[in-house]
């Protein structure tokens, strides 16, 4: 990589008189094209054209703002400022860093769009080539960099920006956590949405970042709020409410509100108990699984089907790998990696909308009305349809009759092609699922991965 020196004037006068470059960015203009590494609802992360600094981001609200005050709430410029912490750590792992600059510069003359500089200094600059000295054009240069690093780098970001379970809440746990109450925040949404609450229960889940609760108002009713851990859990679960979930009619519930600065919801309470640890006698247990196969056809017919995209997603598979290794038995690694291997390969299955967490917790039946509930949907997106019984085949290990019994309410046999995509999800996910348990202290976690690959390894065809 060199330095070069940098028209600051032919680069002023576009600032000036052309168009947004952020908006024309997201509007697709190849003009204006950047390396974008992370995309939400409501904002945008990319790589600069112009850096002095290698992996020099920017992030920006996605809508047009140019106050970085007077045009955010308390929870926009929050949320905002949470993705430019999530971009300063993504970039940490990604480039050699002695410490991160943060900056939001632009002008109402130019470049107006609110944008945030995230630049990572790396060690060994002497002093007086540091601060401002190594963020501008005139002092530091501007850095070429070859496209394959660029690339790298954008790979890179990417995969750290990717959502998942450490990233920090918009809205902190306070004083009110303790008593089982949530934020103040949350509660005035959720009263304005339902009215005045006399009573708030948590019923969390008991891993990390799980927040909901059932809130009673003082009428009689009954809801339930969630706080999700991320901007994607968020957007799926809001997305999958107001696109194909209602669909399912009675067995889901109805989304009452959602606010994106908080990243909260308020749905309607649903019936039944949770058929995790639920026992029944056989008879009953092939009754509630053909009910479990229609609803997952339902899912799966909820909208039309589009065309796969192709490969299954391997990018995070070394890392999970390095989190699990201490759990695997000897032929664990080589049959994962033979599994993955084979993902290439492998022909494109329909995509159609998922759960993605369908699973017997998940899942909620009253044995009384024989009616079946189905809740959670912050993994919902679309993608195979055997993405759904990545986690419920564990139900139904060494009991083939309630795998028929699925299969008969689903309609249909899975293909070839499906039954090889779900062995290749299903060793992903075990992976996956034994890393995260392992670094979070979650003993589920990893001993349904374990179990998951053993059942994998005796029988490959599902």
């Amino acid at each position: 990589m060199k330095r070069v020196e940098f028209d600051e004037q032919a680069y002023a006068e576009r600032s000036r008189t052309g168009p947004c470059f952020i908006c024309r960015m997201l509007a697709g203009d190849p003009e204006f094209r950047h390396e974008i590494v992370y995309r939400d609802e409501h904002h945008v992360v990319f790589l600069d054209r112009y850096p002095t600094l290698l992996g020099k981001l920017l992030v920006a609200p996605v809508r047009h703002r140019e106050d970085v005050i007077g045009d955010f709430t308390e929870e926009t410029s929050a949320a905002l400022w949470h993705v430019v912490h999530r971009a300063g750590a993504a970039l940490k792992e990604s480039v050699p860093t002695e410490r991160i600059y943060v900056l939001s510069l632009g002008s109402n003359s130019g470049n107006s769009h609110v944008h945030v500089h995230v630049a990572a200094l790396p060690p060994g600059v002497p002093y007086d080539r540091q601060q401002t000295a190594a963020l501008l054009w005139e002092s530091a240069g501007l850095l070429e960099v070859p496209a394959e690093e660029t690339a790298r780098i954008a790979g890179q970001l990417q995969a750290a920006l990717a959502p998942g379970p450490n990233h920090l809440d918009v809205v902190r746990p306070s004083a009110d956590a303790a008593q089982g109450m949530p934020d103040r925040r949350v509660r005035e949404f959720a009263e304005t949405a339902v009215g005045r609450v006399s009573t708030w229960t948590d019923v969390s889940w008991a891993r990390k970042g799980s927040r909901v609760w059932r809130a009673r108002g003082t009428e009689g009713g009954e809801w339930f709020v969630k706080v999700h851990r991320n901007d994607r859990s968020h957007d799926r679960e809001v997305t999958a409410y107001r696109t194909w979930v209602p669909a399912l009619g009675a067995a889901v519930p109805r989304l009452v509100a959602a606010d994106t600065g908080l990243r909260a919801v308020v749905v309607t309470a649903m019936g039944g108990r949770s058929l995790q640890g639920a026992v029944h006698p056989p008879r009953q247990q092939r009754r509630i699984f053909r009910r479990i196969g229609r609803l997952a056809a339902s899912i799966h017919h909820s909208a039309p089907p589009r065309p796969g995209t192709g490969t299954p997603p391997l990018g995070k598979l070394e890392r999970h790998l390095d989190g699990a290794r201490a759990h695997l038995v000897p032929g664990d690694e080589e049959f994962i990696r033979a599994i993955a291997g084979t993902a290439a390969t492998l022909p494109a299955v329909e995509e159609v909308p998922t759960h993605g967490d369908f699973q017997l917790r998940n899942l909620r039946w009253d044995p009384d009305a024989g009616d079946l509930f189905l809740i959670d949907f912050e993994r919902s997106e679309e993608g195979p349809a055997v993405r759904d019984l990545v986690r419920l085949s564990d139900a139904w290990h060494g009991r083939p009759d309630l795998r028929a019994a699925f299969m008969q309410g689903y309609g249909r046999a899975l293909t070839v092609a499906e039954e090889a995509t779900l062995t290749v999800l299903s060793v992903l996910d075990a992976v996956s699922g034994i890393s995260y348990g392992s670094a979070h202290s979650d003993p589920e976690l990893v001993e349904r991965g374990r179990r998951a690959l053993a059942r994998l390894r005796s029988a490959p065809c599902l």
